[in-house]
């Protein structure tokens, strides 16, 4: 039974291109200033989107990579030093930390949403460790409060990765505004897109100002490292009206992903993500995992029946259908990067400083909840620019999967 045919008519992508975005780009354009240092579109942006989280400090970046680096420069995050965070992220939260040559420590998640596991957080501070970074990954938030009760008691930098969490709220507070600092993305299929561009935020004076010294070369002391990390106009004069659309952009998603927690509730062998209490979640993605005792079948199994050529003709030729997310197919320390921990150069720094008596190892068993997770969730497709007759043909592909079991 054809459902639909993808190479006629595609799921649409984000990012949701209208008419006031064309026209601030235009207008910014005609200014001839395309650069932060000569124009005014960046800056404005700035103002509204510290507004808009009620901080009193924005920096817009060039990605959310570097916003991320950024974050780790500002809090004088250097060789040796340790940063807790999930293995259950995307490897740019994991680069950030070594690109100032500091040392991803993995801590184990929750099986509820998918984020760092307070105990485990606790478990893995030791005298080398500076920051904790949580990743509210997928629109989902981490249950802030004990993990904000570790960094006080160990004086630990609090980074939020709410580069899939743009709007997500914990207790009425949002994403990015609970640690010292939250840093966000815009890329292309995110909740607001630019294409490329990101943010860092933070009420701490010291921790801006030296953000903003460090994405602009540490001027005018040039007395630091510093980089061009700066967001280029035309993603600026974007990222205004996108941001202006935001909570609308969520609220589809929100809509979308109520649905199919009701369509979906009845599936044997499926489990549905959870919501914290007195959470609200974005929906950047929709993971379910699976029951494969109960299936009979593994996960990998059931998606290709989920992504069947029959139903949905053209499914191996466009992007973002139901497919697992790469990047999640196994925790981040089971990348090569990790295994061979490959440094720079051809060295092993910043794994191996001999000098900071340092020599850290990952391996399979690190983090048992993130790996069985990663082995047996998937993501069902959703973004704002779906109608709810695009998620119904995406519930019917799932309930016919399920069917063929």
């Amino acid at each position: 039974m054809m459902i639909r045919d993808l190479r006629k008519n595609p799921f649409p992508t984000a990012p949701v291109i209208e008419d006031d975005d064309i026209g601030v780009v235009l207008e910014c354009l005609r200014t001839g200033k395309l650069s932060q240092l000569t124009g005014t579109y960046v800056n404005q942006f700035a103002q509204e989107f510290a507004e808009y989280h009620g901080v009193k400090h924005c920096i817009p970046t060039s990605s959310g990579t570097t916003a991320l680096h950024t974050a780790i420069i500002a809090a004088d995050i250097g060789p040796g030093e340790e940063i807790i965070t999930s293995p259950n992220t995307f490897i740019a939260s994991d680069s950030a930390i070594l690109m100032n040559d500091a040392v991803p420590v993995f801590c184990d998640v929750d099986p509820r949403n998918y984020t760092l596991d307070p105990d485990d957080v606790n478990e893995k501070v030791t005298k080398r460790t500076r920051a904790i970074m949580v990743v509210h990954i997928g629109g989902h938030v981490t249950d802030m409060d004990p993990i904000m009760e570790i960094a006080e008691d160990h004086n630990l930098t609090l980074i939020e990765d709410c580069a899939q969490a743009i709007g997500a709220e914990y207790k009425g507070r949002k994403a990015g505004t609970m640690g010292h600092i939250g840093t966000y993305s815009f890329w292309d299929n995110k909740n607001m897109g630019t294409g490329e561009g990101g943010a860092l935020v933070t009420n701490d004076d010291k921790l801006a100002d030296r953000a903003r010294r460090a994405i602009n070369h540490f001027r005018p002391n040039y007395d630091e490292i510093g980089y061009n990390y700066r967001m280029p106009e035309l993603c600026g004069a974007l990222a205004i009206t996108q941001l202006r659309k935001i909570d609308r952009f969520n609220t589809t998603r929100q809509k979308i992903a109520e649905y199919y927690m009701q369509e979906f509730k009845g599936l044997e062998g499926l489990n549905l993500p959870s919501v914290l209490p007195n959470c609200k979640y974005v929906w950047y993605h929709f993971c379910c995992t699976v029951d494969e005792k109960k299936l009979g079948i593994s996960r990998d199994e059931l998606l290709e029946m989920i992504n069947s050529p029959e139903e949905f003709p053209g499914i191996g030729e466009v992007p973002w259908h139901f497919i697992t997310s790469p990047y999640r197919q196994r925790p981040e320390y089971a990348n090569l990067l990790f295994i061979n921990r490959r440094g720079r150069g051809k060295t092993k720094v910043p794994f191996v400083l001999k000098e900071f008596g340092h020599d850290i190892k990952y391996f399979v068993g690190m983090c048992p909840n993130a790996e069985k997770l990663c082995s047996t969730y998937f993501d069902v497709f959703i973004n704002h620019a779906m109608s709810m007759k695009d998620a119904g043909d995406i519930v019917k592909g799932v309930k016919l999967g399920f069917s063929k079991i």
